[in-house]
């Protein structure tokens, strides 16, 4: 039997809180859940309680300088600049090839289309960085067979494709059983420090919504709406919504537009490295074990004893003190017996038969 006396901690009398920003957001309120049912669908959340009222005269007076009217230029600009004089449509494309020297000449090199690069260039940021994304998976799984030209799979090596240096020198580190080189990368990033959300030095002070600009006129309204609730990006980052995530029809008809989307969204597939940190630090349990030196000291001390299977006696001189070892204790899933002030005098006596016999 061991007896130790641990007597103080840094968070004896201020103990470690959790921080969070102050939000300053206004919290939508959910109907009955017997009627919504399992999967409960709550967009716009959270809300700025600001709102910015537009007059509608403003609105239709060229306030805004992408609403066309005749005191701006939205109008000229979308229709010619953005349309007619575009050197980014596929027939514009066409024409500058059968030129001598057209700017476009590196496309065959990128291995695309004039119809690929128009839609680079107009289509959705988003489904175009999908789209990608696959290709370059495509490609990844044939390996090395991608350039080896007596391999099926060297016919869709894009064109003018080189191949790099590491993922030589990455075969012969999988030989030797050192990690791949193209893979050392991708391991720091998920295991760097900077990269884990418990170590952000900076806790944000407030965090909002943006503020809503508010104007009595129904096209301004349907403007705001689609640029708050886009169904494109709602469907890459949160997945199909309710019970179209069971159906594969659904699935294939949205990955026409998003290849390879997953059921469940970007956001449900991807790593805690990969997503924004949340503004509120929860402080971990091993931190009361690493703040304390003695505490540290007795951690290793009590694994030692208990895997030779001793019964250690430890006293305190405050009950805060015993309040932070049962939380300890429980971490640790150590079976404990806790005698101090509160406990009845009549019961004394049988716990420490218990602690003694059993």
């Amino acid at each position: 039997m061991l007896r130790l006396q641990v007597c103080n901690h840094p968070e004896l009398f201020e103990r470690a809180d959790v921080e969070a920003p102050f939000a300053f957001a206004e919290s939508a309120q959910s109907g009955s859940l017997t009627r919504e049912g399992d999967l409960l669908f709550c967009p716009d959340s959270t809300a700025n309680p600001i709102k910015v009222q537009l007059p509608k005269i403003m609105y239709h007076d060229g306030g805004l300088l992408d609403v066309p009217t005749d005191t701006n230029r939205a109008g000229f600009d979308t229709q010619h600049l953005g349309n007619l004089c575009n050197i980014w449509r596929t027939h514009h494309i066409h024409d500058s090839f059968k030129e001598g020297k057209s700017a476009f000449s590196s496309l065959p090199l990128m291995d695309l289309s004039a119809t690929d690069a128009e839609e680079a260039f107009h289509g959705n940021t988003l489904a175009n960085a999908l789209k990608a994304n696959v290709g370059e998976m495509k490609l990844a799984e044939h390996g090395s067979l991608l350039y080896d030209d007596d391999f099926a799979a060297s016919t869709i090596r894009p064109f003018a494709r080189v191949r790099k240096t590491v993922p030589k020198l990455a075969v012969c580190a999988a030989n030797s059983g050192i990690a791949p080189l193209d893979e050392v990368a991708r391991d720091w990033q998920i295991h760097s420090i900077l990269a884990n959300p418990s170590k952000r030095a900076l806790v944000k002070p407030a965090v909002a919504p943006p503020v809503e600009l508010v104007c009595s006129d129904r096209s301004f309204t349907m403007k705001q709406e689609s640029l708050k609730n886009d169904p494109l990006s709602s469907t890459a980052l949160f997945g199909l919504p309710g019970d179209r995530m069971e159906s594969l029809k659904d699935l294939e008809l949205a990955r026409v537009t998003l290849p390879a989307l997953p059921p469940r969204g970007l956001i449900a597939e991807s790593t805690a490295d990969q997503l924004p940190a949340s503004g509120m630090q929860v402080p971990q349990m091993n931190k009361l074990i690493v703040d304390s030196s003695k505490l540290a000291r007795l951690d290793s001390l009590l694994r030692q004893l208990k895997a030779e299977g001793h019964r250690v006696l430890i006293y305190f001189q405050m009950t805060k003190m015993i309040d932070l070892m049962e939380e300890y204790l429980i971490y640790r899933q150590y079976k404990y017996l806790r005698l101090d002030g509160a406990s009845k005098i009549s019961d004394r006596r049988d716990m420490v038969t218990d602690w003694q016999t059993k």
